[in-house]
């Protein structure tokens, strides 16, 4: 387990290796294989990452993979045995924003914030605490950080709650694409597309408080004993499939856990 808190290990990194505190800056560690593979590293031997960023041994990763001021560059795949898959290396970060994508005003994620929050119940935090805490092997307490954790992203200028194609781009949330037929809706309507885009914001915000893709999540809820159940109550059959996000049964099974618990009645 990581002891102290990471951002402590990482303030304190940067202070002796400016380029370690670019890479960290640049939010490439986020998300798919990122989060899993240079955090451990990190923990394990913080030496051994900053000579694998500098090409110098381990992964053998150049730092010429960081995005220059014209345009972003692509990774060069590490090299050796525990990396990750070929797919995780296709990160959002990387990609350029859809103009077509949109922050939230405040007025618009006030609602959806509300129905969140109305999700928190002790079954949903419990869940959220169990899936985190063994995630990150550090306690954590939803109860206290989550809805503080939501107000950061939302209202820090490098970050932000976005429409788009759900998922996280460095410290950007997206929690799907914007209906713009919603000022048509009636009350009732509305009610639901706000709980909705709720349920995808808080799935993300795991995202951004674990260190794993899909497929982590679903090996740390399996590990921790959880079972995901339809809506007629009956046991999901396990995950086969790992890889390709949305859509396959390893991204469905923490996601109906997750649903399970926090929101089982949104269909």
């Amino acid at each position: 387990a990581l002891t102290g808190s990471f951002e402590a290990h990482i303030a304190g990194a940067r202070e002796t290796n400016p380029e370690l505190g670019l890479f960290w800056d640049t939010g490439l560690w986020v998300g798919a294989g990122y989060s899993a593979y240079y955090l451990l590293a990190f923990e394990l031997d913080p030496e051994a990452l900053i000579e694998a960023l500098n090409g110098q041994g381990g992964a053998g990763m150049p730092l010429g993979f960081l995005p220059g001021p014209d345009k972003p560059r692509q990774p060069r795949r590490p090299r050796g045995r525990g990396t990750p898959r070929d797919s995780d290396w296709q990160i959002r970060a990387q990609s350029p924003q859809n103009p077509a994508d949109r922050r939230l005003t405040d007025e618009e994620l006030a609602p959806i914030r509300q129905e969140l929050e109305s999700m928190l119940t002790k079954k949903c935090k419990e869940f959220i605490d169990k899936l985190v805490s063994f995630n990150r092997g550090l306690p954590y307490d939803s109860g206290s950080d989550l809805l503080k954790h939501l107000n950061n992203r939302a209202t820090s200028e490098d970050a932000g709650i976005f429409f788009g194609h759900p998922g996280v781009n460095y410290r950007q949330v997206y929690i799907g694409k914007e209906n713009v037929s919603r000022k048509f809706y009636t009350p009732e309507q509305l009610k639901r597309s706000n709980q909705i885009y709720a349920a995808t914001l808080l799935h993300e915000l795991i995202h951004t408080l674990t260190r794993g893709i899909d497929d982590d999540l679903t090996e740390n809820v399996l590990a921790l004993g959880i079972v995901a159940y339809d809506h007629t109550g009956k046991p999901l059959p396990l995950p086969k499939n790992k890889g390709g996000g949305s859509g396959t049964d390893y991204h469905n099974y923490w996601s109906t856990a997750l649903k399970n618990a926090c929101f089982p009645d949104l269909r």
